[in-house]
Order: C-alpha cells, then sequence, then structure tokens
C-alpha cells in the first residue's frame, strides 16, 4: 500500500509529513530520514483508525510534483485489508476466532491489532476465509 505524502521542511529545522488522501496522517522528523520512517506510522495509524471504525479509507492518488510515495510494509498492508474485510462483512471477532480455529477471541483480535507480530502466512490463510489472496509485488523504490 502507498500514498503520496507531502514533506513541508520547517523554520526550526525537520520536515511535517501530511498525506492529502488521508488528511488524519500527520508527522514530523527531526531530518529526512526521521520524518520518512514517522510518516510510515502515521499512515499505518490513520487507516488503522478507519478500519476500527469499520469505515473504508480514501483510495490512494498518484503522487504529485513534490510529493514522495510512502509504502506501508506488507504484513501492515495484510492486516489492514484484512481489518477492511472484517469490517466490510461485520463479521464479529469471535467469529473470526472460530473460522481460524483459535482457542479465544484474543489471537483473533492480535490478527487484526497493527501492535502485535503476526506472520504473513496467517494472514493469508485468514485472508482466504473471504476468498481473498495476496499477491505481492517487488517495485523499485
Amino acid at each position: 500500500m502507498r500514498y503520496p505524502a507531502h514533506f513541508e521542511p520547517c523554520e526550526e529545522g525537520g520536515f511535517t509529513v501530511t498525506f492529502r488522501d488521508v488528511p488524519q496522517a500527520v508527522t514530523e522528523g527531526d531530518d529526512e530520514s526521521e520524518a520518512l520512517a514517522n510518516a510510515a506510522d502515521a499512515l499505518a495509524t490513520a487507516l488503522e483508525i478507519y478500519a476500527e471504525d469499520g469505515r473504508d479509507w480514501p483510495a490512494a492518488s498518484k503522487a504529485r510534483r513534490g510529493e514522495r510515495m510512502t509504502t506501508l510494509d506488507a504484513v501492515t498492508t495484510l492486516k489492514l485489508e484484512l481489518a477492511r474485510l472484517v469490517a466490510r462483512e461485520r463479521m464479529p471477532v469471535a467469529e473470526l476466532a472460530r473460522r481460524m480455529d483459535y482457542k479465544s477471541e484474543t489471537a483473533a483480535r492480535r490478527l487484526l491489532s497493527l501492535r502485535h507480530t503476526t506472520k504473513a502466512g496467517e494472514l493469508e490463510r485468514a485472508l482466504s476465509l473471504f476468498g481473498m489472496t495476496a499477491d505481492v509485488q517487488v517495485v523499485a523504490a
């Protein structure tokens, strides 16, 4: 998942990063590399809030002049897509846990949380419950 980000230099140094497609995602960094790392976190957090609220998030547009694409890692993208499907289907977490053959809802909640580590294969298995599969691409940065 890739979204265009605008890096605005600050008078006092560093950068403020905003996303026109996801206005809730705003962050900063003391230098470009910190701002870029923080941008991915801010974007993921904003999209997670959309999913938790049961709302679909805005589609990513193409970068405009002066913008840079911010890419979310593969596992974060899988988790967000799974959360989108769960919300769209209005599936209770207990039902996701049952379909995944988990003994408790906690494991299913961890599948949907960006704060918990999950293996990509387990997320792919969950996506298959919705008739979906992951198609990973490797592209030039």
